[in-house]
């Protein structure tokens, strides 16, 4: 894949993400000829991913659980594992710092 030109790494990267989710779309909606159903490949996708989650992959139950429940919430903790504190300064103007 090409480098992005220098100064805009994000606009390459998003587009290069828009063409991936692009690209995995169009081929996820193709009609599968070889399925006798001609079901669509995203629900064959589908059924393998609850087939194997249901055969007790855990993987595949963990991505069934986030796609059905959304993904947990992450908490937000200090590096000893409690709650955050947030310090809001205020900056006076013409004030020496030194004093």
């Amino acid at each position: 894949m090409p480098r992005a030109a220098r100064g805009r790494p994000n606009q390459s990267n998003a587009h290069d993400g828009k063409l991936w989710r692009d690209a995995v779309r169009v081929a996820s909606l193709v009609v599968d000829d070889n399925d006798p159903l001609k079901r669509r490949r995203i629900v064959i996708a589908a059924e393998v991913l609850v087939l194997a989650a249901v055969a007790g992959d855990i993987s595949a139950l963990k991505e069934l659980g986030d796609r059905l429940d959304g993904k947990s919430a992450q908490p937000v903790t200090n590096s000893e594992g409690g709650p955050l504190t947030v310090q809001i300064l205020r900056l006076a103007h013409g004030v020496d710092s030194a004093t």
